[in-house]
């Protein structure tokens, strides 16, 4: 699921990632091309959100659209799922 850390949208100018981003951001984003039900969309639990992008994803596949989130390069993460950086020697 650090994946999701790799999977960014922009929102009034701001980049945010689907790992970190506040529900009501990830909910306002999201709300542009797609409804959602079944989901408390004030919280938006990790879990959810995967399973949201996948669907999505596989939706956008199957149709021939462009996927509406920036795919970006997998981040090391630690256990809880913050993006470790790496010191350049």
């Amino acid at each position: 699921m650090g994946d999701l850390v790799c999977i960014t949208f922009t929102l009034s100018g701001t980049l945010y990632d689907v790992w970190t981003s506040q529900a009501v951001d990830f909910q306002s984003f999201i709300a542009q091309f797609s409804t959602t039900s079944n989901v408390d969309t004030k919280r938006w639990d990790v879990f959810e959100r995967l399973d949201f992008m996948n669907d999505l994803h596989a939706f956008c596949v199957k149709n021939s659209f462009p996927f509406p989130f920036q795919v970006n390069p997998p981040v090391e993460t630690d256990e809880q799922g913050d993006v470790v950086k790496k010191v350049e020697k």
